[in-house]
């Protein structure tokens, strides 16, 4: 028998660590939906399976949609064949009553992702570096906490990651072998990680750049067979790339104008990549861990000199923040997480190359392992206490219970961040359609000519639940025409008045950085406070969408009072 290796034990150990922290607390908020973005992809999924796999939006690849649709393919099937679901539409009610499988199934495959991630920069670093630098590699992206976090949402950023790593071990790989089979799955690796977030296409110049330092640049056939393999892939993941290319181009087109617009507040006067490399990188990583993967970084480049290979490293970081700017305006962290396993990487080349000063002996390794601790100790704090907050009640589900207990059934509400009365709010109390208010929607909806088929599922899954007319709207003052999509800012609630709104449902992570003063006074003359829901730790913003605010994060305390998490949820009441 082949005896284990302390090496493989520690690989096993950190990997096991990998899937705990990024496992804990997936199952948030269900079977309500807090993150939009989510929400937007399995909706994707479900999508594409109605309209012959055309995207709801061409302006976001289609992977990841098409994966959850794989995936839920074959949850339905199987459903079917155990009499479960008779038809889709069967499906769809009951993802409508509860969300919370088809959830945590695409979650947990992004767990794995994320788990994965971290066995494949071990074998990067193991096989083209050392084998110290990729164990502690493997161990800094364990507990990255932006890695971590992202790993918890159905989202395209830590799986396209993982084919980025692929292709870029095959990339290496190909120089040493030569095989033409590993050009093809070269091609067709960055092709998958192109299909699943279109910014990984960043990696291409810097497998360009590769062939060109190790001076090893491929033959005719070796670059037709990694074209081949890449544009074939595209095709086979993007079919409406041939099928409908006008309305991909148009669509596309349209949509990042509009978001190259859409969020200036965000940016508060710095360019893009000035938030990646003072607030999300430091943050995301640690200041520590950080500082050493600049410092890494600068060890790679001077190792370069001698050993190409070397200058890879910190290459998708710069060519990341050099052009962020160019097809961005949205500083939102998750791009990053891209960059975590590079610079995980060279922070581990960093610290052994520090300690590759001392002499050989148990007293180096342990000052390694300390060393190693101390850099990566903030991201792990940082995981636990995200973690922990993830399982904590829900200000959301607190108040829910509340309104339904004390609010009577049918009753008009007002609840901010809805996007349309029949889908629930996801930074707000998540509230049920009733039946009357269903059909008046769906009678709107079949005399414009629409199926209506998910108000269809939406009042079969909503049987029995206690449903209210709710008004939607993505912030108190804003008039939303959720026919047009039109919104009208106003000046005070008299609207609201005349309209025999009873109650306003308010949240402290709605964005409303333009309100008046004026509007909530008015909302103080017609509607009483009458319920406040706070959570334990006063998040800002919702630390799930764009940035996390960790000075707050930092707070969390295990002991002491029952956490509670959430926004604020304020409830108010008209006079009588």
């Amino acid at each position: 028998m082949k005896k284990v290796t302390n090496s493989q034990i520690c690989l096993g150990l950190i990997l096991l660590l990998a899937f705990l922290v990024r496992v804990w607390g997936v199952g948030f908020g269900l079977p309500a939906k807090h993150f939009i973005d989510e929400e937007g992809q399995i909706y994707g999924a479900l999508y594409a399976a109605y309209s012959r796999l055309q995207p709801v939006r061409f302006m976001y690849a289609s992977f990841v949609p098409y994966l959850l649709l794989a995936e839920y393919g074959t949850v339905f099937i199987i459903g079917k064949i155990s009499g479960i679901y008779l038809a889709p539409f069967d499906f769809l009610v009951a993802y409508i009553r509860d969300p919370s499988n088809l959830f945590l199934l695409g979650r947990l495959t992004m767990v794995v992702a994320g788990t994965l991630s971290v066995w494949l920069i071990w074998k990067i670093g193991k096989k083209f570096y050392s084998k110290t630098s990729g164990l502690v590699a493997a161990g800094f992206l364990a507990i990255i906490f932006l890695h971590v976090k992202e790993s918890h949402y159905v989202k395209q950023d830590v799986i396209s990651t993982l084919f980025i790593l692929m292709s870029f071990y095959l990339a290496l790989l190909s120089v040493e072998t030569k095989r033409l089979q590993q050009y093809l799955f070269t091609g067709v690796t960055l092709a998958l990680a192109v299909s699943a977030k279109y910014q990984t296409l960043l990696i291409a110049p810097v497998l360009f750049i590769h062939y060109y330092l190790t001076r090893k640049k491929p033959s005719l056939s070796q670059s037709v067979v990694l074209g081949v393999g890449f544009v074939l892939t595209m095709l086979l993941l993007n079919p409406y790339f041939v099928l409908a290319p006008k309305k991909v181009i148009d669509g596309t087109l349209a949509e990042f104008a509009i978001a190259k617009t859409a969020y200036p507040e965000l940016l508060q006067g710095h360019p893009v990549w000035w938030w990646f490399v003072f607030q999300h990188l430091p943050q995301g990583l640690g200041t520590v861990l950080f500082g050493a993967s600049i410092w890494g970084s600068l060890v790679c480049v001077g190792r370069g000199i001698k050993n190409r290979k070397y200058l890879l490293i910190p290459l998708l970081p710069v060519v990341f923040l050099l052009t962020v700017d160019q097809w961005s305006q949205f500083p939102s962290a998750r791009y990053a997480v891209m960059l975590l396993p590079f610079l995980a990487l060279a922070a581990a080349i960093g610290l052994e190359f520090i300690f590759s000063f001392l002499p050989r002996h148990k007293a180096r390794s342990l000052f390694m392992f300390g060393a190693i601790l101390l850099v990566s100790m903030e991201s792990g704090i940082r995981d636990v206490k995200f973690d922990y907050l993830l399982t904590r009640p829900d200000t959301r589900y607190l108040s829910q219970q509340w309104i339904e207990s004390h609010i009577p059934l049918g009753t008009k509400i007002l609840v901010e961040s809805t996007v349309r009365p029949e889908y629930g709010a996801n930074v707000n109390t998540p509230l049920t359609l009733s039946t009357s208010a269903n059909d008046k929607r769906l009678n709107e909806a079949q005399s414009r000519g629409e199926s209506g088929l998910y108000l269809q599922a939406l009042k079969k899954a909503n049987l029995g639940k206690v449903g209210y007319d709710i008004v939607a709207t993505g912030r108190v003052d804003v008039l939303l025409d959720v026919f047009t999509s039109e919104k009208t800012l106003m000046e005070n609630a008299d609207y609201y008045v005349s309209s025999e709104v009873d109650y306003l449902v308010l949240s402290s992570w709605s964005v409303k950085p333009d309100m008046k003063p004026e509007f909530m006074q008015s909302v103080g003359r017609h509607y009483d406070l009458i319920a406040k829901f706070r959570p334990t730790y006063e998040f800002p913003d919702d630390p799930h969408l764009v940035k996390m605010d960790y000075a707050v994060l930092d707070r969390v305390s295990f002991w002491g009072k029952p956490v509670i998490f959430g926004p604020v949820i304020d409830i108010y009441k008209k006079r009588t």
